[in-house]
């Protein structure tokens, strides 16, 4: 369509008609609505490659028989939307916002100098999760109107057409606000959880643990009863989980951090980690304190080390620098690999996914309740103050999206 046409966009990287953009989305059908779009342009000019984003006006969409129309209410920008977003790059400081002809908002943000681009990618939709009302729907689909459900993909939108079998309605009393961020963290903490217990480990560790996922870890383990270490980077952090009820917390910046870690290490007997860092020394710290915490446990060992097998997971990047890993953890009794719920899902029964999705529906206004520092509207997130806010590694900082 021409309003998806990277040819109709003006900007010294790609000249164009910018006015074919909204001239055309308003004569093939007055009835539209916003979408954040994000493409690809290769450097040009002396100009850096860059990512694009714009909202763009599409025609409202027409449900077919078993599909619904969802007016989406709220949409969270999630650490795992930002990685795709942003391709791992950061430079945020050099982002530039302008207004094409048509009266759109877009943000050029440069990408790192390693990443080299060909030609101009495809638009693409963004947002991994969101919820909404349900405004218009097929004739198989008319019992949905009004319901409010949750669906996953492409959610940076005022609009989205699903088949009504890929949204999942709300039990009643919940909020749109509250189902928004109802799958990517609840349902990777459940795992979390599933993988210890199919693995055979004793308890947790988590980095970054005062992030919205942590405090949800914090009231699943305890509600539980799974032992649970949490690492954070800040003394008010410790505070913050401690008032939640976590029984051990330590601090990566304090000078005592491997003493302490050892310590909840041997106290609990957590042989397996969850590391959203993905960078710096801490997931190395991790390992080496399971080994000294193993021997504190009376951990006969062998010239290879302890016998005790520990295992690390990483599922983040909040920390962009290389991961510092020196591979002193007694012997090879240690694995490192990736955590993505998405696999995660794969190796599970649908009867665990019924169950815990279920679970997550009750518990959205306690357990798995996020609390947001900001709400956006679509064009507010294309600002770089905004997108900064929202790409800052920090509890508290999480943006809603409100189309």
């Amino acid at each position: 369509p021409l309003w998806l046409n990277p040819n109709s966009w003006g900007h010294p990287l790609c000249p164009g008609g910018t006015e074919a953009l909204g001239r055309v989305a308003g004569t093939m059908n007055p009835a539209t609505f916003d979408m954040l779009l994000k493409k690809a342009v290769p450097a040009a000019d002396g100009k850096p490659a860059l990512l694009r984003f714009c909202v763009v006006q599409l025609p409202r969409p027409t449900p077919e028989a078993d599909e619904v129309v969802v007016r989406v209410g709220a949409a969270p920008v999630n650490p795992s939307d930002l990685g795709g977003m942003l391709w791992g790059g950061d430079r945020l400081d050099e982002a530039y916002a302008w207004t094409n002809e048509a009266g759109l908002a877009c943000l050029d943000v440069p990408l790192p100098d390693h990443i080299q681009i060909g030609e101009e990618s495809e638009w693409s939709g963004m947002g991994n999760e969101g919820a909404g009302i349900v405004e218009d729907a097929g004739s198989n689909a008319k019992h949905l109107l009004g319901k409010t459900v949750f669906l996953q993909g492409a959610m940076y939108a005022q609009l989205a057409k699903r088949n009504m079998s890929e949204v999942q309605v709300q039990p009643e009393g919940v909020t749109v606000k509250q189902a928004a961020s109802s799958f990517v963290n609840p349902m990777t903490v459940l795992g979390m959880l599933e993988k210890m217990r199919r693995e055979g480990h004793a308890g947790i560790v988590h980095t970054a643990a005062a992030s919205q996922l942590g405090q949800m870890l914090v009231r699943v383990c305890s509600a539980e009863g799974v032992p649970l270490v949490n690492i954070v980077r800040r003394p008010g952090q410790v505070e913050l989980l401690k008032r939640l009820g976590a029984s051990h917390v330590v601090d990566s910046s304090a000078g005592s951090f491997r003493e302490d870690l050892t310590r909840a290490l041997a106290e609990t007997g957590a042989t397996l980690a969850f590391d959203a860092l993905g960078g710096g020394p801490v997931a190395s710290a991790v390992l080496e304190c399971m080994e000294h915490a193993a021997w504190f446990r009376g951990d006969k060992g062998s010239t290879y080390g302890s016998s005790v097998w520990k295992q690390l997971y990483t599922y983040g990047r909040l920390d962009s620098s290389p991961p510092e890993l020196s591979l002193n953890y007694g012997g090879f009794r240690w694995n490192i690999g990736g955590y993505l719920v998405s696999d995660f899902l794969e190796t599970v029964s649908e009867e665990w996914r019924a169950s815990a999705q279920a679970r997550i529906a009750r518990e959205l206004s306690s357990t798995f309740r996020t609390e947001y520092g900001k709400e956006v509207s679509l064009r507010g997130l294309l600002t770089p103050e905004n997108m900064k806010l929202a790409n800052m590694k920090g509890t508290g900082n999480k943006l809603l999206i409100v189309p």
